[in-house]
Formats: C-alpha cells, sequence, structure tokens
C-alpha cells in the first residue's frame, strides 16, 4: 500500500514518490527499470507499495536521482514507523 493513514498520521511509503515523479516526467516503468538496472517487476512492485527498498535499491535510486542515500533510508523508516503506529492505533 502506498499510503495508510488513520486521523492524525499518514505513513507514504517511497514508492509513492517514484510513481509520482514517472507519472510526471511521463517515464515508463519499463524505461526506468533499465534505467536502474533492475527488473521491471521490481519497479511494478516499488510503485505499488509491495517491496521494501533494500541498499541495493536505495543505492540505485540515490545515484539515479542524486541524493544521499539517507534520504531514501529515512523515507523507508518514516513509513515503516509511522505505518506501525497507525496499525497499532
Amino acid at each position: 500500500m502506498l499510503i495508510l493513514t488513520n486521523e492524525d498520521l499518514i505513513a507514504i511509503h517511497p514508492g509513492y514518490y517514484i510513481k509520482q515523479y514517472l507519472e510526471d516526467e511521463n517515464i515508463s516503468q519499463q524505461v526506468f527499470a533499465k534505467n536502474l538496472n533492475v527488473s521491471i517487476s521490481v519497479i511494478s512492485q516499488l510503485t505499488s507499495g509491495e517491496v521494501e527498498l533494500d541498499t541495493q535499491l536505495i543505492s540505485k535510486l540515490s545515484a539515479y536521482f542524486h541524493t544521499s542515500k539517507r534520504l531514501w533510508i529515512n523515507l523507508n523508516a518514516n513509513y515503516k514507523q509511522t505505518m506501525k503506529k497507525i496499525e497499532h492505533g
């Protein structure tokens, strides 16, 4: 799930940002997967919130977007932490 919410909290999966980028830039998942050197199924799962970021994917995303690895680590950690708070009330 890309976005999980309750009355007070919103958990946004890092794949949400990827999905928005691909839509905004009109880039297909196939092209993006090729640019990252990953399978299209990884990108499909990422943009639907079905996969967590691992160190390899974090490295590839940070290189592609010219961002720090810490950015992706924090996005992933914040999502997981907020998701747990929402699920446990």
